[in-house]
Formats: structure tokens, sequence, C-alpha cells
């Protein structure tokens, strides 16, 4: 099933007939997104809702939960979160960057072929700063790789 992100929440009406609540979302890529709902399920969305975001903490803005982390490639969401003291760590099966010069910003999109794609915008500053930590992170790592004599992962057992 494609997915829409809306980037925002355009207007919420009861339908005359007063059966269906209608909701419209403005949308970056296809314009806006009008969703019908039946009146019958608005008590079930609102619950749903207010296990995501309690009246509590619906002042202040909340980060997304962390999912758990996913095996190399894979393209399905994890069932359950992990804790929010855990990081998710993903190896992506593809990845594209690109530039958006009317916005100038660069764009970061990972599995961008599955279900499962993450995108990411960085102002020109920030991408040059991830560029820049990227590379040093992976001569690091290729450096000290290079002065390690080649073992086998943690339980995997080499022939002969």
């Amino acid at each position: 099933m494609p997915a829409v992100t809306a980037k925002e929440l355009k207007s919420v009406e009861l339908s005359p007939d007063k059966q269906n609540l209608v909701v419209t979302f403005a949308t970056k890529y296809v314009g806006d997104l009008e969703v019908t709902l039946p009146a019958a399920e608005i008590e079930p969305l609102l619950q749903a809702f207010l296990c995501v975001n309690p009246p509590s903490q619906q002042s202040a803005p909340q980060p997304p939960s962390p999912q758990r982390a996913l095996a190399p490639g894979s393209e399905k969401s994890p069932a359950a979160p992990a804790p929010a003291s855990q990081v998710t760590v993903m190896v992506p099966k593809t990845w594209l960057v690109t530039a958006d010069t009317s916005r100038q910003a660069v764009i970061i999109v990972f599995n961008h072929e599955s279900d499962g794609r993450a995108g990411y915008a960085l102002n020109t500053e920030s991408g040059q700063k991830l560029a820049d930590a990227l590379s040093k992170n992976a001569t690091a790592i290729s450096q000290q790789a290079a002065a390690q004599p080649s073992q086998p992962p943690a339980g995997l057992k080499l022939p002969g």
C-alpha cells in the first residue's frame, strides 16, 4: 500500500449528514488529500491518538518513538518499539542523496524503493558537516580494519 506523508492538517469537518468526519491534509507531492472516516470510527481514532500522545504530554512535541532494529535490507516494520533509551540501527538496502535546489536542501533517503523508506532534508551547512563526519568515521574504521588481522565475527567458524 503506498504511503502519503501529510505535512499539515488543513481542515476537519463533519459531513452534512453527520455520518462522516472529513479531514483534509496538505502533502508535499500529491497536493491536498481528503480522507473520509465514518463517524463510528472517530472514537477509536481518538483513543489511538491518546495512547500515542496522552493529554499530559500534548503541549510539547514528542519525538517519534524508536523502532526495533531490522535485519539488513528488511522492508517491514517491527511489531514493537524498542525502549526509549535505545537507538535503532538499521542497515539500509538502498540509499540515495540528491539536492533540492528550490529549498536549498540536501535530501537523503534510505530504502527508497521499499515501504520502509525514510528521508531527511538537511540545510547546506548540516549536509556538509554530515558528509565530513561520514568520511572521517569511514576512514577511521578502514584504518582500524587494516591494522588488525582478519577475524570472523563471533560465533562464525571458518572452514579449515
